[in-house]
């Protein structure tokens, strides 16, 4: 569905320790359909750069 003002980004990554992660990020309140995607985008990537224990 769509929602005006909602992104959102579901996946899975491999952190560097080589774990499998699922994450859902949602952001609310954005002002267009494409302007939390960088954001989401650097969010998935942090997640993937991290040793998370």
């Amino acid at each position: 569905g769509t929602l005006t003002g909602v992104n959102a980004l579901a996946g899975t990554v491999v952190d560097r320790d080589g774990r499998l992660l699922a994450f859902a990020f949602l952001a609310s309140g954005t002002t267009g359909q494409t302007a939390a995607e960088p954001v989401l985008d650097k969010a998935a990537t942090a997640l993937a750069s991290c040793g998370c224990r």
